[in-house]
């Protein structure tokens, strides 16, 4: 199976194929404005800063153009990504700045699609809240309005009939409608858009199994394309947390903040920062359930103790009145002190079963505090760079947009913070890390003991021992190249006591 990174690879290897059409000599507004518009195609649901430049760019030849219709389907397109990434009051100054009465037939079509994503992105802000079905019902408005317009391309057509009668209550005939539809649109991007639709009308008629089913379809679609603006894993791990399926309702928790991370926008951010007090309750109730398993064994360690008490009373009685029976008092013994050794190996392996259990606690614990801590330092600072970049965009500081764009310090700052939180959470775990890894090397080779810091190479063994093994993800997780990692890795092995056993002596710290 292709991993995600090989796909990340390909997509971006075919962008940057496109992008090179953009240094041939002598180049016209024209062919520049079609790179541009295949450019925004492309990353429209793969990086949305990206997105964004493109299509300013195809804003700023129409306006040296004048080509008013052209510049009006740009601005639609625009109003998009603007509206995916929570900028509400910007795309609703954007269409309300536009005048229908000027658009043709197609722009007319783009324009009421505009306004019912517009409607339908604030409503999935506003969930759970008294605006949601105000939002909702503005979506269904401009989607009958879509409907009201002819010649209409089919996958607009069908999608849009489909949501607006399933809106209006009549969710098996909308359902009906997608599924028949369904096979025209495999492998494309509204594959996994159709899939995902189908999920929520089936969840909204209450048939969990098959809202799965169109989830898992979605988001594998959604990583084979390169999706990276998606909702179908994150509302996949919200459905597998309500069944109790913690372990992968965090990976795909994971994965899906992982995604919106990468897009770059603040709505899929919060939406999947929603979940996490979820992911708390959930870790309370298996912790509760630990505590539970832990006073049965408890209790019946209790009988056993119980049952080789009273052995010891009728061991005591039979050897009062069995003085003169010497074989069968040494065979009494001999059981008794079987039984005495079957108690003493429960009581070690209950006091081992309650350290590892407390220590257990305390490892969960940390890592959650960590996990709390690095993302709301992180949707913080996203937020203030945020509202610069809002402040820039609103004052048309375009040279000083780009050049905070372009300013790698914020993402350094994330992760010097991020390395510094794992170097002290990993400590706090296990102090006595470096002391373990410096009796693996020789003497010349020792490494410093440091209070709340690792260096390169320690933060490489710490994940060696938490069994991240693959050169790959230690350099995606360090900000290092593949290279340096596989430098570190054989330096450190030469300076091992016995070379050949180093990485397995330190996974077993």
């Amino acid at each position: 199976m292709v991993v995600q990174p090989e796909i990340t690879k390909e997509k971006e290897d075919k962008i940057n194929f496109v992008r090179e059409s953009l240094k041939r000599p002598n180049i016209s507004d024209d062919n520049r404005y079609q790179i541009y518009q295949r450019l925004f195609d492309e990353y429209l649901a793969f990086r949305f800063d990206s997105a964004y430049k493109c299509i300013e760019e195809c804003i700023d030849i129409q306006q040296k153009k004048g080509d008013v219709q052209q510049l009006q389907y740009c601005q639609l397109r625009l109003s998009h990504i603007l509206a995916v990434t929570g900028l509400f009051n910007k795309t609703r100054e954007l269409l309300e700045g536009i005048d229908v009465n000027l658009l043709n037939d197609n722009n007319v079509a783009e324009y009421y699609n505009a306004k019912q994503e517009f409607f339908l992105f604030q409503s999935e802000q506003a969930i759970f809240t008294p605006y949601f079905e105000t939002y909702l019902d503005g979506a269904i408005l401009y989607r009958e309005k879509l409907l009201s317009l002819k010649n209409l391309d089919r996958y607009t057509e069908v999608f849009t009939r489909a949501t607006f009668i399933g809106e209006k209550g009549d969710l098996q005939q909308a359902i009906q409608l997608l599924e028949r539809y369904l096979p025209e649109e495999k492998d494309s991007r509204h594959y996994s858009i159709i899939t995902s639709t189908l999920a929520y009308l089936y969840g909204k008629k209450g048939n969990t199994e098959s809202q799965e089913e169109y989830l898992i379809l979605s988001a594998i679609s959604d990583v084979k394309n390169a999706i990276r603006e998606n909702n179908s894993l994150r509302e996949l791990a919200a459905l597998l947390m309500k069944q109790g399926k913690t372990d992968k309702a965090f990976r795909y928790l994971q994965a899906s903040s992982e995604d919106a991370t990468f897009y770059g926008t603040r709505l899929r951010n919060m939406q999947s920062a929603q979940l996490g007090p979820n992911i708390v309750s959930a870790y309370n109730e298996v912790l509760e359930r630990s505590r539970r398993i832990t006073w049965a064994l408890l209790f019946a360690i209790s009988l056993v103790a119980l049952s080789l008490g009273i052995s010891r009373i009728f061991r005591s009685r039979l050897i009062r009145k069995l003085k003169e029976a010497d074989q069968q008092n040494k065979e009494i013994n001999e059981k008794l002190s079987q039984a005495n050794a079957q108690l003493s190996t429960l009581n070690n392996s209950l006091n081992t079963a309650n350290d590892e259990l407390a220590q257990l606690g305390r490892v969960k614990e940390e890592y959650i505090a960590r996990l709390f801590e690095v993302g709301s330092t992180f949707i913080c600072k996203a937020d203030e760079r945020n509202k610069k970049l809002n402040r820039l965009i609103r004052n048309h500081k375009i040279e000083e947009l780009y050049k905070e764009i372009r300013d790698t310090d914020y993402l350094n700052q994330i992760s010097e913070n991020y390395l510094k939180q794992f170097d002290l959470a990993f400590l706090n775990i296990c102090p006595n890390f470096v002391c373990e890894v410096n009796k693996l090397l020789t003497p010349d080779n020792q490494f410093e003991l440091r209070k709340d810091s690792l260096t390169t190479e320690l933060r490489i063994l710490a994940l060696l021992r938490l069994g991240i093994n693959n050169n790959q993800k230690i350099a995606e997780i360090l900000n290092s190249s593949i290279t340096t990692i596989y430098t570190y890795r054989s330096k450190m092995k030469a300076r091992a006591i016995n070379k050949d056993t180093f990485e397995a002596d330190i996974a077993s710290i």
